[in-house]
């Protein structure tokens, strides 16, 4: 018996999804290195002097960096996967039928075609269960840099200023150590 295999796409439609795809994800990495990155480097270099919304600085980073970017990437691998996972353990088949694919791909039945749907699924529920662990992780930094400094940061006075209007103006925390 020949192995069956999955429709794959033809060359105009692989074209037009990368026609598609490519500007999108260029113009998503350009505004993340460009823009993203500088502002969160400037944060983090003075995030005890600042406030977001009146919650201190390092609050928002600590938990921003231990929940914040596992949980997002977490819905992130969901919304990319989760409807061609439950087609494919519907289905018992994988990938599921009617889903093309771009290189030539043996059809997986049974419990193999289950086990390689449940991946995305298994590494969403590990990335939220990251995010569980990262509260815990993060809150005790905290409270450890609150028993460090429980009087607070000495910010110098150019660093209080709202990070609006200042924003391209703040030194780094390491110029300003070499500066005292």
């Amino acid at each position: 018996m020949e192995p069956e295999f999955a429709p794959e796409y033809s060359s105009k439609e692989r074209l037009h999804k990368f026609a598609v795809v490519a500007p999108l994800v260029l113009g998503l990495y350009a505004a993340v290195e460009w823009w993203f990155l500088p502002v969160i480097r400037r944060f983090s270099d003075n995030a005890y002097c600042e406030t977001v919304l009146g919650v201190p600085g390092q609050v928002v980073l600590f938990y921003g960096l231990f929940i914040g970017i596992p949980m997002l990437s977490g819905l992130l691998v969901c919304a990319m996967t989760i409807n061609c996972s439950l087609k494919a353990i519907r289905a018992r088949r994988y990938p599921p039928p009617g889903e093309k694919v771009f290189r030539r791909t043996k059809v997986k039945t049974g419990w193999s075609a289950v086990a390689i749907a449940c991946g995305p699924i298994v590494i969403t529920i590990l990335l939220f269960c990251l995010a569980c662990w990262g509260y815990g992780a993060a809150t005790e930094l905290i409270e450890k840099s609150y028993k460090i400094h429980p009087r607070g940061w000495n910010c110098p006075v150019q660093l209080q200023v709202s990070h609006n209007t200042a924003v391209n103006q703040l030194p780094t925390a390491a110029t300003w150590l070499l500066q005292c």
